[in-house]
Parts: structure tokens; C-alpha cells; sequence
């Protein structure tokens, strides 16, 4: 979601309360910066204002769409079942979680710099120009191999306190040892607790895991020699 349509004269703060048809808790806010040209959507007379990979909430198969379902795929490692395309003619559920609207006339702009945004809320949707969006968080429930192994390298990324990017952190930390540590999957609320803690102290946090789960998802799934992968 665009700055505009997110932020409406205060910034939108973890612990702040949005609606999605009723008031929901801000987890966690995620900036991202625009560095490159990045294609943004809108629909039924609203100037465009989501990215193409930003996902809505079909009416009909109850499942999440977007205009660009492969892309949306890639980011968040979500199953290709569980999302539809987003075109005319799409019903879409709006604030009142029960109704739904028909997507027409769709327009698009290209967005040079600036910083879009997403929430990370309670019930994993939030109200943007009338429509229930998703908020685009990964399922770590889903895949909690790949999500312990993630909060582990933030936990070792915030104590490093270096300015490093994905790769750094993949080169430095991630070996057969590490891939061979145990993983107590059924504690994964602890580490999600911990998460948090880490994000709220540091808000470089949050773009790093949005970073591993993107491009090093396939790595971190796997286990050297130990029956706990996926």
C-alpha cells in the first residue's frame, strides 16, 4: 500500500488500532523504500494505490488475490491454491467483511521513489479505500523450520549489531552446523514473542526477515542430516 492511502496525517505506529470492519492491533509497520520503479493498481475510480503483488480478499473462493498472483507467490512462499487473480469482474470483500464489490477499471502508475507500507495487525487484515487487503505477512505458522531458523538469525544479526543485508547474514552464520541444530517447533510462539522484542528495538528488523523469507526460504527449509524438515 502506497504512503498516501496507509497514512492519513499520523503515521500508523505499532500498537495503533486499524479497522477491518472492526478495530484491529498494529503488530508491526514495515517501510519499504522504493529504489526502483515499482508498478502500482487501482480500481473502480480510486487512483492506484497497492502494488501488483499487494493481495485483496476474493468474495467468492474466500482466498487471497492479486494482479500478480506469481509474483505475490514468490515473496511470501504461499501455496499457488491459496490465491486467485485479480481482474475485472473480481467481487472483492470490502470493510463490512460480508458484502463485496466488482472490480472495474483498472489503472495503473509507476512509482519512482518513496516508501509504501504494510501492516502486520491481530486478525492478518486491515481496511485500505474500502477493501479488506491481507496483511501480507508470511504463514510462519506454516513453515515454522523456516521461521525459527529466521528469528535465530536476527537474534545473531541484532547482537553482530552490523550493517548487514541478507546475503551477509546467510554467508556468515548458515553451515551444516547451523542447518543441524535442533528446533523445538512446538515452541514457536517463544520465538514469534522474541521477534517482536527484536522489531520494536530495531526496525531494520522487520525488512531483513521480509528478506530471508524471500530469498533464502529454500535454504533455511532444509535440515543436514535430521528428519525435522519440512
Amino acid at each position: 500500500m502506497t504512503g498516501n492511502e496507509v497514512l492519513t496525517g499520523n503515521e500508523v505506529l505499532t500498537g495503533n488500532e486499524v479497522l477491518t470492519g472492526k478495530a484491529t492491533t498494529v503488530m508491526l509497520v514495515d517501510k519499504i523504500a522504493v529504489t526502483t520503479p515499482l508498478t502500482l493498481v487501482g480500481f473502480c475510480g480510486a487512483a492506484p494505490f497497492a502494488t501488483t503483488s499487494h493481495c485483496f480478499f476474493d468474495s467468492v473462493s474466500g482466498k487471497r488475490t492479486s494482479y500478480d498472483p506469481a509474483l505475490s507467490i514468490a515473496s511470501k512462499h504461499w501455496s499457488p491454491d491459496d490465491i486467485v487473480p485479480l481482474q475485472d469482474g473480481s467481487l472483492l470483500r470490502t470493510i463490512n467483511n460480508g458484502s463485496a464489490k466488482i472490480v472495474t477499471d483498472c489503472t495503473t502508475s509507476v512509482m519512482e521513489y518513496g516508501f509504501v507500507y504494510n501492516l502486520l495487525t491481530a486478525d492478518h487484515t486491515y481496511v485500505v479505500n474500502g477493501y479488506c487487503v491481507s496483511d501480507d505477512f508470511p504463514d510462519i505458522e506454516k513453515h515454522p523450520v523456516v521461521s525459527i531458523r529466521i528469528m535465530r538469525l536476527l537474534r545473531l544479526l541484532q547482537t553482530a549489531k552490523d550493517d548487514m543485508v541478507w546475503q551477509d547474514i546467510m554467508d556468515k552464520y548458515v553451515d551444516d552446523a547451523f542447518l543441524k541444530e535442533p528446533l523445538d517447533v512446538e515452541n514457536i510462539g517463544h520465538y514469534i514473542h522474541a521477534f517482536f522484542k527484536l522489531c520494536a528495538e530495531n526496525k531494520h528488523i522487520v525488512r531483513m526477515a521480509d528478506e530471508l523469507w524471500k530469498h533464502a526460504f529454500d535454504k533455511l527449509n532444509y535440515t543436514v542430516n535430521s528428519c525435522n524438515a519440512e
